[in-house]
């Protein structure tokens, strides 16, 4: 589309990749602490901070993004009207802007932001997420090296960093990486169709 959009693009992909991991060979250490038990982190070794930023980074750069789309719009000379369509719509995208907002000005919006549903983020944690598929996944341990690890067959699982969003209520509104993902999903069907729109002399 345009240089700097593509770029913030790419910096979306680096961020929920930090996020979503499917190497999960970097992650699984299996550590025999009592005999005949074996436990299992996925922590990565990351604080409680650094998962805060993980999310957060993601979250700030999906929620921005509408920005940047409705400048590359105007600056085309192109309707804004896809654009302020998706974000009318999409409930995970209105989610994401709150968020942001919420982490930027450091507190809710007095009218409800975006999705009138004041959502927060609770229960930060980093571990493995079972894809469901219709194969069955396969889980290996190895003993021989130095260091136990843990194997499983490519695609069958992720290591997230996920936590819970809530409602000013503590309801739940949904895993944190699954509105990720349905966010962009959601970006990516809308950039098909800005690509389709006639480019202006």
């Amino acid at each position: 589309m345009n240089p700097e959009l593509d770029n913030r693009i790419a910096r979306i992909h680096a961020a929920i990749g930090i996020v979503i991991q499917s190497d999960i060979s970097k992650f699984g250490i299996a550590v025999q602490d009592l005999p005949g038990r074996v436990r299992v982190s996925f922590g990565g070794g990351m604080s409680e901070a650094e998962l805060e930023n993980a999310v957060n980074q993601a979250v700030s750069l999906i929620a921005h993004l509408p920005d940047h789309l409705l400048g590359w719009a105007k600056a085309n000379q192109h309707p804004r009207l896809l654009i302020d369509q998706l974000l009318t719509d999409s409930i995970s995208i209105k989610l994401l802007r709150d968020l942001a907002d919420r982490e930027k000005h450091g507190g809710r919006s007095r009218d409800g932001g975006f999705s009138k549903k004041q959502p927060s983020i609770a229960n930060i944690s980093r571990g493995m997420r079972m894809r469901d598929q219709l194969a069955p996944v396969r889980m290996s341990l190895s003993f021989n090296a130095a260091t136990p690890a843990i194997g499983m067959d490519p695609g069958s699982s992720q290591v997230v960093v996920d936590a819970d969003v809530i409602d000013s209520e503590g309801t739940s509104l949904g895993r944190l990486t699954e509105l990720l993902e349905i966010a962009m999903t959601e970006f990516e069907l809308l950039f098909e169709k800005l690509k389709q729109l006639p480019a202006k002399a």
